[in-house]
């Protein structure tokens, strides 16, 4: 963790980090589960975050708006063929 992130009583500046990254990520499946409804529903929870927390590996958000967040999703389904 930067040197800036300073620690609390309980976490170190890297745990307290992992807090907000882990929320991040959250908060993005949350937004592809919510637009990609049916085909969750259809593959089921645990198979549809597994392909959505791949699919954000390989292309992270860069954009300001989380309205282009699943530009590449289906394409992304294409190349995996799950």
């Amino acid at each position: 963790a930067p040197d800036f992130l300073l620690p609390s009583r309980r976490m170190s500046g890297g745990q307290r980090l992992a807090v907000y990254q882990n929320a991040y990520i959250l908060r993005l499946l949350e937004c592809l589960r919510e637009e990609f409804a049916v085909f969750r529903a259809t593959v089921g929870d645990e198979a549809f975050d597994q392909l959505a927390r791949a699919y954000l590996a390989l292309f992270p958000s860069r954009s300001y708006t989380l309205g282009r967040l699943s530009e590449r999703f289906v394409e992304h389904l294409r190349a995996t063929r799950p």
